[in-house]
């Protein structure tokens, strides 16, 4: 709700807190260890959208908004971000799931340092309107660590490398792939459900992918 972007519930399902009002239009969460502790970073999709780094009882560490200096946007009004995917040195990316669809990279600062994606490049390398809508970042190989993302309505997903030239694309006909996480050495991927857009109503599901 626009009074609040997060509830926190007990293992069995009370409520024990609920704040953030700063965030009407709140669309991603990742949960960030830092400095012993952990922090949240909140994405919020509205137009002029924001992204805020809060500590865990939901008091506000940094606000980006439209990096404009990336000379990339028109107005601030079409920055809509929909999920961030961190490195072990602070740095981070911001997917611009449902406004220009780059992904932008940030220092622990929350610098602006570089963009891929949207209309940058060329062929694979970039991503369709309303691609993009969340990722991670695989470590399998911590030497050469991958960005996947999940381009929900484009039923595929997408790897590239930390500075955005593209790996590979894997087909998922018929899927909407939400987001990447990973869990045991696999990938688990939400699904908004089965022929998306076409069928609104149809049930959405899980993938578990290596």
């Amino acid at each position: 709700s626009p009074e609040h972007c997060l509830i926190i519930l007990n293992t069995d399902g009370e409520v024990l807190d609920a704040w953030g009002d700063f965030a009407p239009g709140a669309h991603g969460l990742s949960v960030v260890r830092q400095g012993g502790g952990e922090v949240l970073f909140i994405t919020d999709n509205s137009s002029d959208g924001k992204v805020f780094k809060t500590t865990m009882n939901g008091r506000i560490l940094m606000t980006l908004s439209c990096p404009m200096e990336s000379g990339l946007y028109e107005s601030p009004k079409d920055f809509r971000p929909s999920k961030t995917m961190h490195l072990p040195n602070g740095d981070f990316f911001v997917v611009d799931g449902y406004g220009k669809d780059y992904i932008h990279r940030y220092d622990a600062k929350g610098k602006y340092l570089s963009s891929f994606g949207g209309n940058i490049g060329k062929g694979e390398a970039r991503l369709e309107h309303y691609g993009p809508h969340g990722g991670g970042i695989d470590f399998s190989d911590p030497e050469s660590p991958v960005v996947i993302l999940a381009l929900s309505d484009r039923n595929k997903l997408k790897r590239f490398t930390l500075d955005g030239a593209w790996l590979e694309t894997i087909l998922l006909p018929g899927s909407n792939p939400r987001d990447v996480i990973f869990h045991r050495g696999h990938m688990v991927i939400p699904h908004l459900g089965d022929e998306w857009p076409k069928d609104r109503n149809a049930a959405g599901y899980i993938s578990v992918l290596d």
